[in-house]
Parts: C-alpha cells; structure tokens; sequence
C-alpha cells in the first residue's frame, strides 16, 4: 500500500499553526480526500513527574512569566552543572516522543493512504522543547532533526509560518515573554533551509496565507 502524505505546519507559539493546520485539512476534505490532524510536537505524559521533580529541585523560587531571562538561565546553567542528569533527562524525552511518533504518525501513515497535516512536528520539537534549554547549536539542532526523521516518516511538505515576535506575543496569553519567542524563532529560520521548508509570512492576511497553503498542498495552481 502506498504511504499517505504528511504535511506539517512549524513555527513559534502564536504563528497560526493550529488553525492552518485544522484548515487544510478539512479542505483536502472538501477536495474530496482523505486527510486528518493531528498534534506532532513532543507531549510529556510519562516524564511529568521528573519534569515536576525537577521544578521543586532547581526552579522552585523562579517564575518564567515574572523574568523569563532569568529563568532560562537558571535552566541553562542547571543542565550544565548537572550534565548526567540533563542527558538523562534528554534520553527519557526522545524515548517517550519516539512512542509517539510511532502511534500518531508511522503507524497511521503505513495503514491508511491518506494526509496527515500535523500541527507542529520534529522540528518543533528540537527547536521548542530542547535546543535554547540545552544550548545546542544549529549543527546539533540540524544533526538531531536529521536523526528522527531518518527514523520517522519526513514530511513531504514542511510549511513554517513565519511572525514576527511582537505579533506572536499578543495572540496568546500563555507564552512568558517577547525573549522567549525571539530566541525559538531565530533558530526556526536557521534551520529552515536544512530541512526544506517553505516559508510564509505568517502576518500577511489570512486569505493570502490559506491561498498559499492551499497551493502548496496541490490543491490549488499559483
């Protein structure tokens, strides 16, 4: 049986994914295929309680809402001090996104000839939940993106919706600061190229972006 497609959506919190991606595939819906969403960036669920540990442990007297700075730079300096821990601590996380990834996306995309349009993926998750943690630079954020998905379906279309970081911040409510999205953003764009990502401005009107969306996934000519 041939493998569906997948199609994935990245980008910083606040960038239009979720709803570019809810989008999409209802209208590959509409086009008369066969299509589904789902969410393809890391959830912890068997790592919460050391992520909860960890919290009481190191980051009890910070608030990263009250100064971000200073506490990405607690977390910075705990993975370095602890480095058994922090590659501990990493091993867990790839362990349990690899269930994942198997459940939400290999096996779905093995059984049933239809797209996938995934609402963040590998890449979000590098990018978001690792590299600024864990200071890895762009020749390790590309090395492990590569890894996964020499071991997972890659994406036969990568979007990035690209915002700036003063709109991102007043979309949402929950993201800690302006810093916070800045430095996840600098290392999307980064890493853009490695992975073949093509680039939207994710401030343009929302038309225009579903217009071009709609090109890139083949339902629409230029």
């Amino acid at each position: 049986m041939k493998r569906g497609r997948l199609i994935c959506f990245t980008g910083i919190d606040g960038s239009g994914k979720t709803t570019l991606a809810q989008y999409l595939s209802g209208e590959i819906q509409r086009n008369g295929g066969s299509a589904s969403s789902i969410y393809g960036r890391y959830q912890p669920f068997i790592l919460r309680p050391v992520m909860y540990l960890g919290k009481l442990l190191f980051f009890r007297k910070q608030d990263m809402y009250k100064d971000y700075s200073g506490y990405a730079s607690s977390k910075r300096d705990a993975a370095t001090s602890h480095a058994m821990l922090s590659r501990a601590y990493q091993a867990l996380l790839f362990a349990e996104y690899h269930l994942q990834l198997i459940w939400r996306v290999s096996i779905p995309l093995a059984l049933v000839n239809r797209t996938i349009v995934s609402d963040r993926y590998i890449i979000d998750t590098i990018v978001t939940d690792l590299a600024v943690d864990f200071s890895y630079s762009p020749e390790e954020i590309h090395s492990r993106i590569m890894h996964l998905e020499s071991r997972f379906p890659r994406p036969d279309i990568t979007i990035l919706i690209d915002v700036p970081e003063e709109i991102a911040m007043q979309r949402k409510d929950d993201t800690p600061a302006v810093d916070y999205l800045r430095e996840r953003r600098r290392l999307y764009l980064t890493e853009a190229t490695g992975v073949g990502a093509e680039v939207i401005d994710g401030s343009l009107p929302l038309d225009e972006i579903k217009h071009r969306v709609r090109i890139l996934a083949g339902l629409e000519r230029p």
